[in-house]
């Protein structure tokens, strides 16, 4: 047979024959497909079988319905139910395509008539369609949301390092109290020794604010240390012993913060909040629950540092209420 002859016999080959040939080269495609990306055991590798296998069909079938389904339904691109397992048993009508589905018939849609196998495969290739679009957005989503977290984690870090710089030139809305205010007591009303042990205190505490100014954060630890052990030895000689346990602490908390050792910080910060919860110190409390939410941004423990910046900011929006009612009070009292 010469060439020409060939390709005209080829040519006029019947159309079921060039169906059968496309719906093999389609289930060829996904074989090829599952062996080169090794995902056939994998859920989205089956899913993407699965999508593929359909999307090969309603290919099939658009392109070649009549033939297609002459000689085989669009139905047997699906690989066909398991002849063993738990599906073995279960009825014929569950297991394999209705029979109406190789059948030529025409159905009204959309005021047409149009062949049901038409529809089929539209169906088909629409879901295929719609699968792949769901994996792609399911994915962009996800990209999305680890986007929005690393800037989440990126922020609370900038706002930690911007209250730091402020902590540490004195600014912000919380103002310590001078020691001599709660340390020492009214004239006449301590005794030579406990003059001595608070004169002592207030020189430890100053030391201690001036080594962490320094930025020389172990000579700062070791004073504030010193401070707590003559607090605890002579507290009934000072005025209010628990703000001067809260200062020490609170200097503790920030030069073990700059140290590193953050177990030990929020230990020392977690004091400092109780001791104002207790006494009703709502400024004490504020700056805690900063410092604190700081501490754990350090951390990179940032579910929880989030949880103590929204109490931080309510808790500073309640103190600037206070301070506002407290400043109408004082122009009502002065007229």
């Amino acid at each position: 047979m010469s060439a020409i002859t060939a390709s005209i016999t080829t040519a006029r080959a019947a159309p079921a024959t060039r169906a059968v040939s496309n719906a093999e080269r389609a289930r060829k495609a996904v074989a090829v497909s599952e062996k080169k990306d090794g995902v056939a055991d994998d859920v989205f590798g089956r899913a993407r079988k699965a999508a593929t296998t359909a999307f090969a069909a309603a290919v099939l079938v658009t392109a070649q319905p009549n033939a297609a389904l002459a000689e085989g339904s669009i139905l047997d691109v699906i690989p066909p139910a398991p002849s063993n397992g738990p599906l073995k048993n279960l009825p014929r009508e569950l297991t394999e395509p209705d029979e109406i589905f190789r059948e030529d018939f025409t159905v009204k849609f959309a005021g047409l008539e149009v062949d049901h196998k038409y529809l089929v495969s539209a169906l088909i290739l629409g879901q295929a369609i719609g699968f792949v679009g769901s994996v792609v957005g399911g994915n962009e989503a996800r990209k999305k949301g680890e986007e929005v977290a690393k800037l989440n984690a990126s922020l609370l870090k900038v706002n930690a390092e911007l209250r730091r710089e402020m902590r540490e030139a004195g600014m912000g809305p919380y103002v310590p109290i001078p020691a001599q205010r709660f340390i020492e007591k009214g004239p006449g009303q301590s005794t030579d020794e406990e003059i001595a042990a608070v004169d002592g205190l207030i020189v430890k505490l100053k030391a201690a604010k001036r080594h962490l100014k320094e930025k020389d954060n172990d000579m700062a630890l070791s004073e504030f240390d010193e401070a707590l052990k003559t607090i605890d030895a002579n507290e009934g000689a000072l005025a209010e012993a628990w703000k001067a346990r809260r200062k020490a602490h609170r200097g503790r908390g920030a030069a073990l913060e700059r140290l590193g050792r953050y177990g030990e910080a929020l230990e020392a910060m977690q004091t400092v909040l109780s001791l104002s919860v207790d006494h009703d110190d709502h400024s004490g409390e504020t700056d805690a629950l900063g410092v604190i939410a700081d501490i754990y941004t350090d951390m990179d423990q940032l579910e929880i540092a989030s949880e103590y910046y929204d109490r931080y900011f309510q808790s500073l929006q309640e103190e600037d209420a206070l301070n506002a009612a407290k400043e109408e009070a004082e122009t009502a009292v002065a007229r």
